[in-house]
């Protein structure tokens, strides 16, 4: 190609158009808003790339700065400061039809991202110029949080910058110095990062300290917006959506203060003769062992009241519309009756916030009278000691626990359902009516770029927060059995072992042929597959998908081993790669199919065979 050797020159903007062979032949005009305000803001910043024909310059490379300097000049506007105008546009040129195809794909494919580095100073930049988020967003072709996230980053210490630049702390670290907001702090943390390799978890529990997390029950019962009205500071993580409480004696004070006013105002509009505050997230032992527990006194419904009750009790739970289950709940709590004024006067609450933050309170109890002989004395000796000692008590309890088992063993729908709603309400097994507790095996790949997380995969953690009273019991099975079904079967196969646990868990996953799904959940990228597998294996897959041969085989053979996985990865994602290679139907077939080695299974083996 010696008298096709390519060239920059400085071209009028009227003499260049979008030449077909630009695989970016459709954008849409808000896109090219954006990029003619990012091009305003800072210049052009990389030439266009394009072929000579008939005396004008087609653009295989750089179609949307086109576009976008095309509307700046269409608009009149006009550079202040900047080094390059808009017109003329520097334009590397070639006349052959092959070489200009070449760019064409390298623009898509080869194209090097921002450093994090580069790309926080670049938003910060914009930012300063008074760019909104959503503009810089679309000019980068990201979402907006991910530019409020990289804005965030952008306040970070320069030294702290420095040391990202320079590969010396990881992007997940700089995050993790952003909840600090002192600079000092943060580049001291970054230095102490960077020499001992601390991870972004041990970066957090360093700069969290003795700081309490918003989701600890004190701080939902009283709320952030009380605390901070106090004066009390709460760090925020933009990238985990966390907030950590600094002042833990602040909120200490706040929420026993506010505990102990809410528990004397019930006590006093109920009309109870005392009550106690326990600081712990339940009613302990130590203030019941004593005490005598009241219940309300039944009432006896109306006639016409007791029969509907009857009838919707009787009633199968899916049978049940929410207006008839509803009505029923307020039957129950009506004949379940209220305490009387004489049992208020003799009678006592306890107050306590539970785990999930929420006031609970304990109705109700009795302080046993002593009775005192003339002399002023107990009457007897040790009149004034338990019943039972705490072991035969102990005892008591796990015989009523069995005699429970026991009545269950022939309630299998009941069983079901209990089991279904404690899998969905994220019951822990003390919590939960059923003691079961279900693991979640670690599912998502370190490098998760590619991965699609089916949401239908529920997260069996502890759920703190859920409701585990009678009547969240009674709405979950008014659902019907279908919806505990689901239930069942999401929360069961999420548990489920992957094939590696064994010969029963390698054939489960052939009988439900799990390899069709891979795919579904997954496509190979630069990151999580092409640049990581060895050199030979990159050029051999290119080859097999591709059917490349002669030059265009050597041309991908000789590119870096990240450039070979940037195209490896825009082959299996860009449809205007996969056209610009002029591949056919059945290799556009074999692509999004492909798996690795490591993900093809055996076959499901016969009844002979197994």
């Amino acid at each position: 190609m010696t008298d096709l050797s390519q060239t920059i020159r400085m071209v009028p903007l009227d003499q260049l158009f979008l030449h077909p062979m630009n695989p970016r032949q459709q954008v849409p005009d808000e896109d090219i808003a954006a990029m003619a305000q990012s091009l305003a803001s800072a210049g052009l910043l990389q030439n266009l790339c394009g072929i000579e024909e008939d005396g004008r310059i087609g653009i295989v490379a750089g179609g949307r700065r086109l576009r976008g300097l095309k509307l700046l000049a269409s608009q009149g506007w006009e550079p202040r400061g900047l080094a390059d105008p808009i017109d003329p546009v520097p334009v590397q040129i070639t006349r052959d039809p092959a070489e200009a195809r070449a760019w064409a794909l390298a623009e898509n494919v080869t194209h090097s991202a921002l450093h994090p580095a580069e790309e926080i100073r670049a938003y910060g930049e914009q930012a300063t110029h008074g760019v909104p988020v959503e503009t810089i967003a679309r000019a980068f072709g990201k979402t907006e949080r991910h530019v409020r996230q990289r804005l965030k980053l952008a306040g970070l210490a320069a030294p702290v910058l420095d040391l990202l630049a320079a590969d010396k702390i990881g992007l997940s670290a700089a995050e993790a110095l952003c909840l600090s907001e002192d600079p000092a702090r943060q580049t001291a943390m970054a230095e102490t990062a960077a020499a001992r390799g601390l991870s972004a978890a041990q970066i957090r529990g360093e700069l969290k300290g003795a700081s309490i997390p918003a989701s600890d029950r004190r701080a939902i019962f009283l709320g952030l917006a009380e605390y901070e009205v106090e004066g009390g500071t709460v760090a925020r993580d933009l990238f985990t959506d966390d907030a950590f409480l600094e002042d833990a004696a602040l909120l200490e004070r706040l929420w026993s203060a506010k505990l102990e006013r809410e528990a004397a105002r019930i006590g006093e509009e109920e009309g109870w003769s005392w009550l106690e505050v326990s600081q712990d997230s339940y009613t302990p032992w130590s203030l019941i062992d004593k005490l005598e527990r009241l219940w309300p006194e039944p009432v006896e419904l109306p006639e016409g009241d007791a029969a509907e009750l009857d009838r919707l009790q009787a009633l199968h739970p899916e049978e049940r519309s929410a207006a008839q289950t509803a009505r029923m709940q307020d039957l129950t709590r009506r004949a379940a009756g209220d305490f009387s004024d004489d049992q208020r006067e003799s009678g006592g609450i306890i107050a306590y916030v539970n785990s999930g933050g929420e006031l609970t309170i304990d109705r109700a109890w009795r302080k046993p009278e002593r009775k005192r002989a003339k002399d002023g004395q107990s009457e007897g000796p040790g009149r004034d000691k338990p019943a039972l000692p705490q072991n035969a008590v102990e005892d008591l309890r796990r015989i009523g626990h069995a005699a429970l088992q026991v009545a269950l063993i022939d309630q299998t729908e009941l069983l079901l359902d209990l089991f279904a709603w404690q899998c969905e309400a994220r019951l822990p097994s003390w919590g939960g009516a059923l003691g079961i507790s279900l693991a979640e095996p670690m599912i998502r790949p370190d490098k998760d770029s590619g991965f699609h997380h089916d949401a239908r995969l529920p997260d069996l953690s502890p759920d703190t927060s859920a409701a585990r009273d009678w009547d969240a019991f009674t709405a979950f099975r008014a659902k019907g059995k279908k919806h505990r079904n689901q239930v069942l079967a999401r929360s069961l196969a999420r548990t489920a072992n992957g094939p590696s646990n064994g010969p029963l868990a390698e054939i489960l996953a052939q009988h439900v042929d799990a390899q069709r799904m891979v795919r579904k959940i997954w496509t190979p990228d630069a990151a999580n597959y092409f640049g990581r597998v060895r050199p030979d294996l990159q050029v051999a897959i290119w080859e097999e998908l591709t059917g490349a041969e002669g030059d265009e085989l050597k041309r991908f053979t000789d590119l870096k081993k990240g450039e070979r996985a940037k195209e490896l990865e825009a082959l299996f994602a860009d449809a205007s790669v996969q056209e610009a290679l002029g591949l056919s139907r059945e290799q556009v077939k074999a692509i999004d199919a492909w798996l690795p080695a490591e993900l093809r299974g055996t076959p499901m083996p016969t009844t002979q065979e197994a």
